[in-house]
């Protein structure tokens, strides 16, 4: 079963995501990386990074950041349990079986012409036993 979503639009792409799943010993920890490229005229409007366990639809929001602002974590726990780097890399600190979520980037970003488009990629993370 796949784990991955990725929808690359006509302009925005991305250029490197993290492995997925991507396998982490318990506590390590673990950078998930996404790089992307934006064409002439786009500018990124917001970021998002979400997480869910599997099978549930509901995401929850663990930071978020507007152009090129840092990003702001929407729980003081957050704060603990992950750092939140621009423009799109979400590491995850002490990694233990609770962090087993599929992790979402979503990216809003405004064409040339106004229009607003959103792209989001999904990496499911297990953890392993102890390093």
């Amino acid at each position: 079963m796949s784990y991955f979503h990725c929808t690359t639009l006509e302009s925005f792409t991305f250029t490197k995501e993290p492995s997925n799943p991507t396998v982490v010993a318990e506590g390590t920890q673990v950078s998930l990386v996404w790089e992307y490229v934006l064409d002439p005229g786009e500018t990124i409007q917001n970021v998002f990074f979400r997480r869910k366990k599997t099978g549930e639809t509901h995401l929850v929001l663990i930071a978020a950041r507007s152009a090129s602002t840092a990003f702001t974590f929407t729980n003081i726990d957050f704060l603990n349990k992950y750092r939140a780097l621009v423009p799109a890399t979400l590491v995850l600190l002490d990694v233990n079986k609770s962090e087993e979520f599929l992790y979402t980037l979503t990216v809003d970003c405004i064409t040339s012409d106004g229009s607003s488009r959103q792209v989001d990629s999904e990496v499911a993370i297990i953890v392993s036993g102890e390093h």
